[in-house]
């Protein structure tokens, strides 16, 4: 099974200079578990930065200069047409989101949505099935970063795309023979097709306009625990504790409405 890496060219966020991807780093790990066989792709100029990300352990990476493709999609577009050539490749692993100016972290999902394939976000790690058991034929095991440490087993049959978390999994040792010796090759942009056998709609530009807020409190409650267990409780039980809860939430009705629970 062949396994490809999408990569881009990030900037660090104290210096300003160019630096590879902290996820996408982890990206190639997650690949390098899959599979022997990882090939990186990058959509963009062909820049010095591409063979400190092959030190990571990428014998090839395919560049796809898109000269004149422009627009929020085109990176996604280029991925899909790429991976549409070269069939053989059955899972593409990205970062959570490069770290340019102004990078959205969508492009997993467009490849997905593009080639049809199943797309699983903050991945921590990633293992194959065990060879030889019935229905395991192209299943992979994915285990998915959650809140608080928890890790939730994903099973995804077929071609997928993984997007690896930025803060978890491991990074493969870096060694600069492997950067200078790796094969950095220019390909041609496949140009997608156009009319009825396209697949997928461009996105709508909308004025920009405030998110709404999270409410207020709550990931402190959360992040403190002191929630408790209450077994068999009482109507005026569990009715006094969630007035609690949600006046510790700044959600909680006045205290006229306490009074009425107690009468």
């Amino acid at each position: 099974m062949r396994v490809a890496v999408a990569l881009s060219c990030g900037v660090d966020s104290l210096s300003g200079r160019v630096a590879p991807v902290l996820s996408e780093l982890h990206a190639i790990g997650l690949a390098r578990q899959l599979s022997a066989d990882v090939v990186g792709v990058h959509v963009g100029a062909n820049t010095p930065l591409l063979r400190d990300y092959a030190a990571y352990g990428l014998s090839r990476i395919d560049v796809l200069a898109e000269s004149d493709a422009e627009g929020a999609g085109s990176v996604g577009a280029a991925l899909a047409a790429w991976l549409r050539a070269n069939a053989d490749i059955s899972v593409l692993v990205t970062g959570h989101k490069a770290s340019g100016a102004q990078d959205s972290g969508l492009v997993p999902f467009e490849v997905a949505h593009a080639l049809d394939w199943a797309v699983v976000s903050d991945v921590a790690a990633v293992v194959t099935m065990p060879e030889g058991g019935e229905g395991n034929n192209g299943t992979v095991q994915v285990l998915q970063a959650r809140p608080r440490g928890v890790r939730r087993p994903v099973f995804v049959d077929g071609p997928c795309v993984l997007a690896a978390h930025e803060r978890t999994g491991g990074v493969p040792a870096r060694i600069h023979a492997v950067g200078r010796t790796a094969h950095i090759e220019n390909v041609h942009p496949v140009r997608e097709p156009e009319g009825a056998e396209a697949r997928g709609a461009e996105g709508e530009i909308r004025p920009w306009r405030a998110r709404p807020k999270l409410m207020s409190g709550s990931a402190d409650t959360a992040q403190q625990g002191g929630g408790k267990v209450m077994v068999a409780p009482t109507a005026d039980e569990a009715a006094r504790a969630i007035i609690d809860h949600l006046q510790q939430l700044g959600l909680g009705p006045s205290g006229t409405a306490s009074r009425n629970v107690n009468q």
